[in-house]
């Protein structure tokens, strides 16, 4: 063990001890210190043939160097400098202060070992050269590297086998050596010239050694990715070089596999388009970049319209033949220069670059450029023989340099306008102004405000009074109130839809049924509200979820609530879908007792087939056919129509939103006797619509009370 070279390892890290330990144990003593006193401390005890430095800070990696280099005895020590990742002002101060070189992380074992064994073998004392040398060339051979060896003073270079395999040569000419320029011009010209300058750096003694990694042309034609390593040996009498030796080890696999990972990170793998990191990547550089300083762009973010159910009916594959050919379309349908990506899922975006415009013009023109876009991607694809159909919806915002916009700000505003699109209809586009991101922002508080409400429970039932014939009292239709702690009681116009889109409506209503259900428990025992039907809205969101009736029944089984006294109303949009299934829903919850109403009938896809297939018991003629109809002959016609359609399917009527005396005496002219609107009363909470029921019974009748 005594002739074995010693290295010293100065790190507090104790994964790099280990590391480099099962590195180079078969070969070197090492010895290791966890910090820049007990380093000092073991160089002094010992005699160590190299110190491999590497503290917690730069900073101190330096000093310690500093403080090596100060003492004689260490002058001429080699030092090899452990880095985090490259950094190429700490590797010139290093050198400055005498560094020999620089391993960076990841530590892999073939180029430690090769490292080690370069700044070893040339500090070996001549009488022991023979042994550094044959314990270089077994640490090259273990690590599978070709050797080269350049005599500069006759400009020949003689190559190993291995070196040889590399560059594609022959093995004919295998014990013949080559000139420098005939191993250079191996390398790819595109790399040549930063190989040449650091050749250069190492040869003048700028730098402590030569690295390159570049591309070889083999005689076949191929390229193959090298990592060279090398270094000058011998100098003459003015330190002038006279012999080089380094190694070279092919690393293609490890570029092809960086490659891979560049094209998945920064590229979609189903369209080969730019991916979003791309893109932001893009539009970062040409914002911060001139290029945008001497023209404009136009941002364009598309999404492609029920896509999903091409998907789901279809299967991925055509989903994903469909997606090529957007991509395809869109790539046509710009210039060179422009970008296309695919920011994910259904989702695309179109950079335009264009000469510099006015805002108002650059937003005409995007106007006009989306609108292609739109015809483009709107007509019929076919895949497989089949035609498919998808339209797109697009957002669209202008960038200006001189703004200082963000990439991330600029997608942010593309996406503002793109919901504006969507919810303008689909199929349409629509260009960013300041009052979407307005309107987003007071959307997104009033959803986090919503949220905030339903864990604090801010809502409240009120009841508004539903009369019969006589107009005395049938029942009443459960509302929501919000009672926010600032701005007061908020109406339902107001939230409902949010919470349906949020999906904050199952939560809700859920609970909102449990407590009508509970209210009604509750007049159950007063014999002048016993006999009182309320009716509670369920929403499409609702009606769609899974386990909708399961969750119904068990609010009715742990409530207790007398059934029959319970009506839910259903909005025509709540019956899109599966008819078949929305039927035996209603079927399991009519089999408890739960009677059906169809809400505000006629004002949206009303079909007879709801009527004939699904269990109602009632229709609701809509406010908006009673507001004008004493004046609108059509909406006479219609209410009339929808009062002689429910007769003849057995159904009654009620009619919302009655607020004249008039429009009940017509209504009730053409067959309508059940009545709801503030003609009757007001929506109001239980306990006042409770006393308010008591007090019309005690006077024997209702009209005119409850609007006391």
């Amino acid at each position: 063990m005594s002739s074995w070279l010693r290295l010293l390892l100065v790190t507090p890290d104790p994964q790099t001890v280990l590391t480099l330990g099962a590195t180079l144990q078969a070969l070197y003593l090492l010895e290791s210190a966890d910090g820049a006193a007990t380093g000092l401390e073991a160089l002094r005890k010992g005699r160590h043939d190299a110190l491999l430095l590497g503290l917690d800070t730069p900073e101190a990696a330096l000093a310690l160097l500093q403080r090596v280099r100060a003492e004689p005895a260490w002058r001429h020590l080699p030092v090899v400098m452990l880095c985090g990742e490259p950094d190429e002002a700490f590797e010139d101060r290093a050198l400055q202060l005498g560094a020999t070189d620089f391993l960076t992380l990841p530590f892999r074992a073939s180029i430690v070992r090769a490292r080690i064994a370069n700044v070893l073998h040339l500090r070996e004392p001549q009488e022991q050269q023979r042994h550094a040398d044959a314990r270089w060339i077994r640490a090259v051979e273990g690590a599978e590297q070709g050797v080269w060896d350049w005599d500069l003073a006759s400009g020949q270079v003689s190559l190993s086998p291995q070196c040889r395999l590399l560059a594609g040569l022959g093995a004919a000419d295998a014990n013949a050596a080559v000139t420098f320029a005939e191993w250079r011009e191996r390398i790819h010209p595109d790399d040549a010239t930063a190989a040449q300058r650091r050749l250069e750096r190492h040869r003048r003694g700028i730098a402590s050694g030569y690295e390159s990694e570049h591309r070889l042309r083999c005689g076949d034609g191929s390229e193959v990715w090298v990592h060279e390593v090398g270094r000058v040996v011998q100098h003459d009498a003015n330190g002038e070089p006279l012999r080089m030796i380094g190694t070279l080890s092919d690393i293609s696999r490890r570029k092809d596999a960086e490659a891979q990972a560049q094209s998945l990170a920064f590229y979609d793998p189903i369209t080969d388009l730019p991916n979003r990191r791309k893109l932001v990547e893009l539009l970062s550089q040409s914002l911060e970049g001139d290029l945008l300083g001497r023209s404009g762009a136009t941002l364009y973010l598309i999404d492609l319209d029920h896509f999903k159910l091409i998907n789901d009916a279809h299967g991925h594959d055509t989903g994903d033949q469909l997606l090529r050919e957007v991509a395809l379309r869109l790539r046509a349908s710009v210039a060179r220069g422009d970008i296309v990506a695919r920011m994910g899922g259904d989702e695309f975006a179109v950079l335009l670059l264009h000469e510099k415009r006015s805002i108002e013009l650059a937003q005409s023109v995007g106007q006009s450029v989306g609108e292609r876009l739109l015809r483009v991607l709107g007509q019929p694809y076919l895949i497989d023989g089949l035609l498919h159909h998808c339209l797109a919806s697009i957002g669209v915002v202008a960038v200006d340099a001189d703004l200082a916009q963000q990439a991330e700000q600029l997608l942010k505003w593309a996406d503002i306008a793109l919901y504006a699109a969507k919810h303008a209809g689909r199929g349409c586009l629509r260009s960013f102004d300041p009052a979407m991101q307005a309107a987003v922002e007071a959307r997104s508080r009033l959803e986090s405000e919503l949220r905030e409400a339903l864990a604090q429970w801010q809502f409240q039932l009120v009841y508004q009074l539903q009369v019969g014939e006589g107009d005395h009292a049938i029942g009443a239709e459960a509302l929501v109130r919000w009672m926010h702690p600032r701005r007061g009681l908020i109406g339902p116009a107001e939230f409902i839809s949010l919470a349906e889109e949020t999906g904050l409506i199952v939560p809700m209503g859920r609970a909102l049924l449990e407590r009508v259900c509970l209210q009604l428990c509750a007049w159950a025992e007063d014999p002048q509200m016993s006999e009182v039907t309320v009716s509670f809205n369920i929403s499409a969101r609702e009606m769609g979820e899974p386990d909708f009736v399961d969750a119904v029944i068990d609010i009715l089984q742990r409530t207790g609530v007398p059934v029959r006294r319970l009506k839910l109303e259903l909005t025509e949009s709540a019956l899109l879908g599966d008819v078949d299934d929305i039927a035996a829903r209603m079927h399991r919850l009519r089999a408890q007792g739960v009677s059906f109403s169809l809400d505000d009938f006629g004002t949206g896809f009303s079909s007879l087939a709801y009527l004939k297939r699904l269990p109602f018991d009632q229709l609701k003629i809509d406010r908006s056919f009673v507001r004008d109809i004493l004046e609108d002959n059509v909406d006479a016609h219609l209410s009339r129509a929808i009062v002689a359609l429910a007769a003849s399917l057995g159904l009654s009527v009620v009619a919302e939103g009655v607020e004249l005396a008039a429009q009940g005496e017509m209504l009730r002219t053409f067959g309508c006797s059940r009545f709801q609107g503030f003609l009757f009363g007001e929506p109001m909470s239980a306990e006042a619509f409770a006393e308010a029921l008591h007090t019309a019974a005690a006077r024997n009748t209702v009209a005119g009370v409850l609007a006391d």
